[in-house]
C-alpha cells in the first residue's frame, strides 16, 4: 500500500497518512502520461492464456485491436468453427480480465493470411502479438532405426510387387522407424 499525504485543518496541525492501493497510484500515473490505454491493450496479449485458457491459446492468438474489435488468428478452420460459438464469451472474459471500461466489444476470427486486420502503426495489440506469438517447437528428431529394424522392413516390403510403391513404403517405414 502506498500512502498519500493529506493536510488536515490549519497549517499548524501535523500531516496524516491515508492508505491507498498502489495500483490506483500506478493507474493515475499512466493516465497522466497517456499510456493507460496502451497498457490495457498490452495486457490483452500478455494475459491471453489467462483469458482463454491454455488449450485455446495454443490454437488462437490476438492479432489486432481496432475500435473495440479484437482480431483473433485461429490455427485452422475447425478451430475457427469451434471458437465462433465462443466469441461473446471471449469478449466478456477479456473485459473481465482488463477491468472497466470495456475494451473489447466484438471478436472476429480469421485464418493466417486471410481476413487480417488492416495494419495500423498505432495498434499495440498487433505489434505486440507479432513479437509475443509463441514459436512452434519442432518435434525432436526420430531415432535412426537399427540394422535389425532395417532388415525387417526390407523383408516385409519385399512382398509388394510394384517397384515404385515398394520403395515408397520402404522409405516411409525407414523414416518412421517402423
Amino acid at each position: 500500500m502506498a500512502r498519500a499525504r493529506r493536510r488536515r485543518g490549519s497549517a499548524g496541525e501535523r500531516e496524516r497518512s491515508v492508505p491507498r492501493p498502489a495500483s490506483s497510484l500506478v493507474d493515475q500515473v499512466l493516465r497522466a502520461h497517456g499510456a493507460h490505454a496502451a497498457v490495457r491493450e498490452h495486457r490483452l496479449v500478455t494475459g491471453w492464456i489467462d483469458i482463454v485458457g491454455e488449450r485455446v491459446a495454443q490454437r488462437a492468438w490476438p492479432s489486432g485491436l481496432q475500435k473495440g474489435v479484437l482480431w483473433v488468428r485461429v490455427a485452422n478452420s475447425a478451430w475457427m468453427q469451434e471458437l465462433s460459438f465462443l466469441r461473446e464469451a471471449i469478449a466478456r472474459a477479456a473485459d473481465d480480465y482488463l477491468g472497466p471500461p470495456p475494451l473489447v466489444r466484438e471478436v472476429r476470427l480469421h485464418l493466417p493470411g486471410k481476413g487480417e486486420p488492416q495494419n495500423d502503426s498505432e495498434d499495440v495489440v498487433a505489434a505486440l502479438a507479432r513479437r509475443k506469438r509463441p514459436k512452434k517447437v519442432p518435434p525432436p528428431p526420430r531415432p535412426v532405426p537399427g540394422a535389425e529394424t532395417l532388415v525387417r522392413i526390407d523383408a516385409e516390403t519385399d512382398a509388394v510387387k510394384d517397384d515404385e510403391l515398394r520403395e515408397s513404403i520402404r522409405k516411409l517405414r525407414r523414416k518412421l522407424g517402423m
